[in-house]
């Protein structure tokens, strides 16, 4: 019985000592990345280039395993029976925050990225700033030097020891002064994020007020909803992961929404062609897979909150287009379901009165592909302080010089008693205010000036388009 006990006790500590080297090997892989990333999106933010969303998707990816590792740390810390061990295990935590937040949480922006709700990894607002406050509270420093004077003291374990003496994290701990200054700067940092986001969510629901209330208001049905004809063929056309996107002349929203287009929703593909593409069970399609199977094949963004829909109910609309990646063929494994899984995780997001594509936590249409198709350089647009990205800012990709997606169908029916007619490139560049000039499509941009009594004199100029793809970030799996 007592050599049964004695074996069960090995096991026990040595289980203990690889759970405590692989929570240190995660944390090491993730000190010698997030540096990099943190620096790239430290200079975005200096230049005032909006962050693309990989890097946000990143960004969270990078706290989520941070929280997820610090709390491992304080399970671990709390589960030793010794004192040294539990002062190095502390001085870890504080070596990740010194290596992964401190040298950055000054900056407004990056906090606020940093500290967004993202549903795709369980994060809450400010679930970072949580965990970081009570690594600068007084009495828990407190506590830590008298742990750590003890552990210094002792003779016991004489490697650990001589770990905590030569610990990055020890000089920082032990400047009290230091972290009490620290300490002051993050909450008065949390205080202002907080006065922000007031600001912020009361604008959002003004916004949010008018935007229900207009969403509401609609004076007939789509030209398309009963054509099921059309509907048939664009079955026939759509292929999984294809952007369509839509024109409703009869809605007060498409009358407020700048430019031709209202609205746009990824196709995810039918049972059968995900079963085809290999992603049918997939763990990002399981839970969807009843609505699937019931036509619900769209997902989207709108005013109710992102979700799926079927083509049938989607139909309701003037104009229908679709649109595809370029490269969707060359896309890897890996790529497609991390687009499945970074869209489907969407799925609950509510919808985004404040129309900022740099936020995570709520979403418009067009926010929903931002946040999906990350490997795509979506171009944006600032607006009251914001980084916006319209429908229209979508579809112009595809008259874009060396574009990443390609109009595949364009069909219309504006009025009641005129047959739906199909358009083509050089009619969508008309939809969206570009203009043909030696076999290239430019933005037609006015530039006025002052002429004879007073008035303005306006000239067309045309502005190149060139698409340059963004830097390719790569993850790290832990």
């Amino acid at each position: 019985m007592k050599s049964l006990l004695i074996s069960l006790s090995l096991i026990a500590t040595a289980a203990f000592a690889n759970n405590i080297e692989k929570v240190r090997s995660d944390s090491q892989t993730l000190n010698n990345y997030t540096p990099k990333l943190h620096k790239q999106i430290l200079s975005n933010i200096e230049k005032k280039n909006p962050l693309h969303g990989r890097e946000l998707r990143l960004m969270h990816e990078m706290v989520s395993h941070y929280i997820r590792i610090d709390k491992e740390f304080i399970q671990l810390s709390n589960s030793s029976k010794s004192v040294a061990e539990k002062v190095l295990l502390n001085l870890d935590r504080y070596q990740s925050f010194l290596i992964n937040y401190e040298p950055y949480y000054s900056t407004k922006k990056f906090r606020r990225y940093v500290n967004d709700e993202d549903l795709t990894f369980t994060l809450k607002r400010h679930d970072l700033n949580k965990l970081i406050m009570p690594l600068l509270n007084s009495k828990n420093l407190l506590s830590l030097n008298e742990s750590i004077k003890e552990a210094l003291d002792s003779n016991q374990n004489a490697e650990i020891i001589l770990k905590i003496a030569t610990h990055n994290a020890l000089a920082f701990v032990q400047n009290v002064k230091e972290i009490k200054t620290l300490n002051k700067n993050y909450n008065e940092y949390y205080k202002s994020d907080l006065k922000n986001d007031r600001l912020v969510d009361a604008t959002d629901r003004l916004s949010g007020g008018f935007g229900n209330t207009a969403g509401g208001v609609r004076w007939r049905k789509g030209h398309l909803l009963k054509k099921t004809n059309i509907h048939k063929e664009i079955l026939n056309q759509l292929k999984p992961l294809d952007i369509i996107t839509e024109k409703t002349y009869f809605a007060l929203t498409d009358k407020l929404i700048p430019g031709h287009f209202g609205h746009n929703a990824i196709w995810l593909g039918t049972k059968d062609e995900l079963i085809q593409n290999g992603m049918w069970d997939h763990k990002a399609i399981k839970p969807y897979q009843k609505d699937i199977e019931a036509g619900k094949s769209i997902l989207e963004s709108d005013r109710t909150g992102t979700h799926l829909k079927s083509l049938k109910v989607f139909m309701n609309v003037d104009e229908f287009a679709i649109l595809r990646l370029k490269e969707i063929h060359a896309l890897t494994n890996d790529r497609v379901e991390e687009i499945y899984t970074v869209a489907l995780s969407q799925i609950g997001k509510i919808y985004d009165f404040n129309f900022d594509v740099e936020t995570t936590d709520k979403l418009v249409c067009s926010e929903l592909l931002y946040q999906s198709f990350t490997n795509v350089f979506w171009p944006t647009k600032p607006y009251i302080g914001r980084v916006t990205i319209t429908p229209d800012n979508v579809t112009s990709l595809a008259l874009y010089d060396n574009p990443p997606i390609n109009l595949v169908y364009y069909v219309a029916q504006k009025k009641k008693k005129e047959a739906h007619r199909y358009k083509n490139l050089d009619q969508l560049a008309n939809d969206l205010d570009f203009a043909k000039v030696s076999g290239l499509y430019k933005r037609v941009v006015k530039k006025c000036k002052d002429g004879d009594l007073d008035q303005k004199v306006c000239d067309p100029e045309y502005e190149d388009l060139h698409y340059i793809g963004h830097e390719e970030i790569t993850g790290i799996k832990l």
